[in-house]
């Protein structure tokens, strides 16, 4: 079955696929050392972690919010992660500008602000007991391996999260007309 098919695990999801294909060639770029040289390359290269298990956990939080491109359609995806890829630069760009504090690199804008309507768009499928409280969800291990994401790299990546999370709060915000559509 090929990735590229409509009929395969990236059906009706092609801005994921590109995303995730970015990720891995992007944090394989990082990890072997290589620099970018081409404007293609360069745009690849911000999308790679520095370490593999930090690219296979985003890679792995990516193929689960493929369901949210199918959901919102491809358009509409591609625009809220415009837009919050680009609010999240900004903000950082402005917190190294005023503190000179760089924040991790890697897609933490689009993964962090995808968690949020992740967790606005996506229904609690089912909850497991645990010391009889249904306090776990199917959901409950895509914030797990989230939160893995987040403090991987200490305060660098701690701190790019939260800008994240802070600028999907914003999109998926009533207020302000946000793209989440239940509640």
């Amino acid at each position: 079955m090929s990735l590229v098919s409509r009929s395969g695990i990236f059906a009706h999801a092609p801005i994921s696929q590109v995303l995730i294909i970015a990720t891995i060639i992007g944090s394989g770029m990082k990890v072997s050392g290589t620099r970018p040289v081409p404007f293609i390359n360069s745009i690849i290269f911000r999308f790679g972690f520095r370490g593999l298990l930090e690219a296979l956990c985003a890679v792995c939080l990516l193929f689960v919010f493929r369901q949210l491109e199918r959901q919102l359609s491809s358009r509409k995806f591609g625009a809220y992660i415009a837009i919050s890829q680009a609010a999240t630069a900004a903000l950082q760009y402005s917190l190294a500008r005023a503190t000179g504090y760089r924040s991790q690199s890697g897609p933490y804008g689009i993964i962090f602000s995808l968690l949020v309507l992740f967790h606005f768009e996506v229904p609690v499928l089912s909850k497991f007991p645990v010391f009889e409280y249904d306090v776990v969800s199917d959901k409950s291990f895509i914030y797990m391996a989230a939160l893995q994401l987040s403090v991987y790299s200490g305060l660098r990546s701690a701190s790019a999260s939260c800008i994240a999370t802070f600028v999907g709060l914003l999109l998926t915000s009533r207020s302000l007309g946000g793209f989440a559509s239940s509640g």
